[in-house]
């Protein structure tokens, strides 16, 4: 085992982080203000750099969030908008109402960051910030006025775009939980149909060889043998019925994962989704994270995972002790390795130089 003390992986970025800091160009308006003021220096250079580190900061909040060292992911997202409010509040001597031009940058973290009912809190208290900033400029004026619309039309825009989002994933997650349904249904059928046809016919056939026992030997132990046919050919045919039953589904296996690990006290931050993975890879990738989430409850003594999706790879890693310089080989890894490598990918079990483990599977 490693003698280092486990660290916290760097947490995953948001896939859309290249998107939310493309909306940062808006940050030019106030910043031409701030040029163009004749107002005194020292606010504007206060306002000027406090703008710069405020678009900094928002970057951060989508790229590096593990930079704020809290474990609960909604705390941390409150404190990266209490992070960004506070920003703007040191522009306000020199912007007063144009700081309305800088607000949905921490509305947008709320609403896609945050879950519901903290989302509607954040926005609400943003809000009221926002209107008692207008109630309270002295001297009103259009841009005030045009600021205010601008703020609220954007929380419009957030708010429907993530219930469109939110609508998509649960009709997705439906279309999900109905095909198992079909699924558990039609293994029922077939364990039934199985079951009820064998041994209806190897109760018979056993009655049978009891009654020629004496009678006729040798047609009692022809019996016997098609007891013995019989009872092998359905027992592989259950086995076979339960094995479709097992089949791992990806995104049930996360589900699953994310239960055990919150009983664990392992927080789990996840890059990408089941759905970038391959159709035909999903079922392997779920064995693996089945594997891996086992792995990480019963030995690593880890407080944070860090699970990563692609489309050919699946990446999961802990900050927990280490396997140090000898790779385990259990008999669950060594049954994942054999499945991995009948696809044709490859599992690696490595120990990062930072502490911790990280299991990879990756298909050609």
């Amino acid at each position: 085992m490693t003698s280092s003390p486990p660290r916290g992986p760097r947490l995953p970025a948001d896939p859309g982080w290249g998107f939310a800091a493309a909306w940062l160009v808006l940050l030019a308006i106030p910043l031409f203000f701030l040029v163009v003021d004749d107002g005194p220096r020292l606010p504007r250079a206060v306002a000027g750099g406090a703008l710069l580190v405020f678009a900094l900061a928002y970057v951060l909040a989508h790229r590096n969030p593990g930079l704020l060292p809290v474990r609960s992911p909604t705390l941390r997202t409150w404190l990266w908008i209490g992070v960004l409010v506070a920003l703007l509040a040191l522009t306000l001597p020199a912007q007063g109402g144009y700081v309305l031009y800088s607000l949905p940058f921490p509305m947008a973290l709320a609403v896609f960051g945050l879950p519901r009912r903290h989302a509607v809190a954040a926005v609400a208290a943003l809000l009221a910030a926002a209107l008692l900033l207008v109630a309270l400029d002295p001297a009103p004026d259009l841009v005030g006025a045009l600021s205010l619309l601008g703020v609220l039309s954007t929380l419009g825009v957030l708010v429907a775009f993530r219930w469109f989002s939110g609508r998509a994933g649960r009709e997705a997650s439906l279309r999900q939980e109905l095909a198992l349904l079909a699924e558990r249904e039609q293994v029922g059928r077939d364990v039934h149909d199985v079951l009820g046809h064998s041994l209806t016919v190897i109760s018979l056939k056993a009655e049978l060889a009891d009654r020629l026992l004496v009678v006729d030997p040798g047609r009692a132990r022809a019996e016997v043998q098609d007891v013995l046919r019989l009872s092998r050919e359905s027992l592989a045919e259950i086995r076979r019925t339960v094995a479709r039953l097992r089949t791992s589904d990806l995104a049930s296996e996360l589900a699953a994962a994310r239960t055990a690990l919150d009983a664990a006290g392992v927080a789990l931050e996840q890059d990408g989704d089941p759905d970038d993975v391959r159709p035909e890879l999903r079922a392997l990738f779920g064995w693996a994270l089945r594997e891996g989430t086992t792995n990480v409850v019963r030995h690593a003594g880890a407080r944070h995972v860090r699970l990563a999706f692609a489309e050919q790879a699946l990446r999961l890693r802990d900050d927990g002790v280490g396997v140090g310089d000898r790779v385990p080989t259990g008999s669950g890894l060594s049954g994942l390795r054999e499945r991995v490598g009948e696809a044709g990918g490859t599992l690696v079990l490595r120990a990062p130089a930072d502490g911790g483990t990280e299991l990879e599977v990756r298909m050609p």
